[in-house]
């Protein structure tokens, strides 16, 4: 367990078990990229593992990942914290329901629990949850990060304290920044009820274990023992000396900026401070396509500017995409057990004392599992193999420079900016449609924060319209825009120069969007399947994940696509799958009809394969007769 060979990556943890499909997925995380949740759709596909000659995942894949599963997925966020691609791309839209920028539970604190929660079903009706508790956020970072999965099954003889999950899940909707759809709330609410009585399996070695939702309305665990080791790449002068009085001998593992800024005397409580090798490689990312666009770490800032709380200052790298450390674990000794407390709780104030996290304590026989042994369990790649001793940079705590107190400020600007309620009005303007955008006035502290900043705010659409307005403005109107670039993702950009040196931030909001065409996710749709091989993929992937049949997709696997429905040369068997579904499950084939309305509707009917149209026409038929 924790051995830095024992890799995980959440696309894995997210896969549904054999013969079960995705019903309803709950995430949360502090930093949201657009193109991490992406990516995560695909985990719950049949065909995740299908990439492109260049590794990356199929784009037709991608797109029916999304498509078929974004009404399922609810992911909660810190508002002010959500990122995107500069190049907004039309497949984005089928995110915007499902992504919740969430307030701040208290004032300079932070959300910032990484949980999954999942329930899946199979053709029998039963249900399986799991539980995903990570340290990592749903980005596309390169970081050292844990993963705890744990699966399980309702049990009428559920333990009590399996209650706070169902009460951690069920409570997130009453802290997002704008009311839920009341669907999504309602999925969101039943899975929590459903998560108060199940039995999670304990992974090998584990006796028992607890889980810590920590932050308002819950309570904040202390940490006690014989003996600590701390894995935390972000620390407080406080939460470190607390640590420290263990009695010991302490073990402590940080970054060397952190340890810099608490200073020597409150690292005093350990033995040993360790920091990972520079010249380690890097960890996983989320996912293993080679061809990840290298934007994704737009906007973001070194955690340790968020984690602490507002007046707790570490030094940022403003621009730089996290890598290292960012594990965070805490292990103790003691007479009866060894218990390892994983999740997304730093060694800081903020973190026991106001921030929202989640955390699951294991524990385990104390000759299972120690500190000595976790450091070196006599394998070449021990934890230990990664680290060297701390050399601290000076006895005294680092100091912030003007520079990183400005940035921060600058990020917490963005932070209370974006819980506001924003809005996108569409309505059509010909073929094309106007977009009016209106958002709430900062408060008169907030107005006044941007004013001592010297800070430039603007707002605008996330898709590439080059539209950027004042924030001051109030409201913008865009007077004709293609229905691709409507989107509820607005970008709110902070720039500002401190000592001649230009600072600046953006974010992601979420508007509620009205107006929009019922059917423009289908449009959406139509408009990426833009050439006859296109569709064709993506029907093969539709009916393979509709019928469960991987046997279509290795009709992908080859070249030349195209073929004639009319003579039926070289098909794949899509007719007999499409025969098969008629007589199993008639409704599996309504996403089919809804594909040939949509490219009815936009005139695209010449991109279906030669003779389809007529096969379909004759299916369907039958269909409506089935009722």
């Amino acid at each position: 367990m924790l051995q830095p060979t024992n890799r995980l990556m959440l696309v894995d943890a997210l896969r549904p078990p054999a013969g079960f499909t995705l019903d309803t997925a709950v995430g949360t995380t502090f930093t949201l990229h657009l193109d991490a949740l992406l990516l995560a759709t695909m985990s719950f596909a049949m065909f995740d593992h299908l990439d492109s000659d260049d590794g990356a995942p199929d784009p037709i894949a991608l797109l029916e990942s999304v498509r078929r599963h974004a009404d399922s997925i609810t992911v909660f966020a810190q508002a002010g914290a959500l990122s995107g691609p500069r190049k907004h791309p039309p497949i984005l839209a089928y995110l915007e329901s499902s992504v919740i920028p969430v307030r701040p539970p208290k004032p300079g604190h932070l959300f910032h629990p990484k949980v999954w929660a999942l329930r899946f079903v199979d053709e029998t009706a039963q249900v399986r949850y799991r539980l995903v508790v990570l340290s990592r956020n749903l980005t596309l970072d390169t970081s050292w990060d844990t993963i705890v999965q744990l699966d399980g099954q309702a049990s009428e003889n559920a333990p009590d304290y399996v209650g706070v999950v169902g009460d951690f899940i069920a409570g997130l909707p009453d802290l997002a920044a704008q009311t839920l759809d009341p669907g999504r709330r309602g999925a969101v609410e039943r899975l929590g009820a459903e998560l108060r009585s199940v039995r999670w399996e304990n992974p090998p070695g584990v006796r028992w274990l607890r889980f810590h939702p920590l932050g308002p309305g819950f309570g904040s665990p202390t940490i006690t023992g014989e003996r600590v080791l701390v894995v935390s790449p972000f620390l407080t002068d406080g939460m470190t000396r607390k640590l420290g009085e263990i009695p010991g001998p302490n073990v402590l593992v940080s970054r060397p900026a952190a340890l810099d800024g608490v200073g020597a005397e409150a690292v005093s409580g350990f033995e040993q401070a360790y920091v990972l090798d520079a010249g380690e490689p890097p960890a996983p990312p989320l996912v293993n396509p080679s061809d990840v666009p290298t934007h994704v770490s737009d906007g973001e800032r070194d955690e340790s500017l968020d984690d602490v709380g507002d007046y707790e200052i570490e030094p940022p790298r403003p621009g730089v995409e996290l890598s290292g450390l960012h594990a965070k674990v805490f292990l103790t000794e003691s007479s009866d057990y060894t218990r390892l407390w994983l999740g997304s709780a730093n060694a800081t104030d903020a973190a026991f004392g106001g921030n929202s996290e989640f955390a699951v304590e294991l524990a385990f026989q104390p000759d299972t599992l120690s500190i000595d042994g976790l450091l070196d369990d006599g394998e070449p790649t021990s934890l230990r193999s990664l680290l060297s001793e701390y050399q601290p940079a000076s006895e005294l705590p680092s100091e912030p420079t003007p520079l990183e107190v400005a940035t921060r400020k600058l990020d917490s600007v963005l932070r209370d900016l974006a819980v506001a309620n924003y809005t996108v009005a569409v309505s059509p303007e010909g073929s094309q449609f106007r977009l009016e955008l209106g958002w709430d006035p900062p408060s008169e502290k907030l107005i006044q924060r941007i004013a001592e900043g010297a800070l430039r705010v603007t707002i605008g659409p996330a898709t590439p319209l080059n539209v950027v307005v004042p924030l001051a403005d109030g409201g913008a109107v865009i007077p004709s825009v293609s229905l691709q670039a409507v989107t509820s993702f607005l970008v709110i950009e902070a720039t500002a120069t401190v000592d001649g040196v230009p600072i600046s931030g953006r974010t992601l909001v979420n508007a509620k969007m009205s107006g929009a065409p019922d059917d423009r996710h289908d449009q959406v749709l139509a408009s990426l399947l833009d050439d006859p091989d296109k569709v064709l993929r993506y029907l093969l992937f539709l009916l393979a994940e509709l019928a469960g049949d991987e046997s279509l997709l290795d009709a992908l696997k080859g070249a030349g696509l195209s073929f004639d429905w009319s003579n039926g040369l070289g098909q794949p068997p899509l007719l007999e799958t499409m025969l098969r579904a008629l007589v199993d499950s008639p409704a599996s084939l309504d996403p089919v009809g809804d594909l040939v309305d949509s490219f009815q509707a936009s005139q695209k009917l010449h991109l279906l394969p030669a003779g389809f149209v007529d096969v379909w026409q004759a299916i369907a038929s039958a269909r409506n007769e089935l009722g």
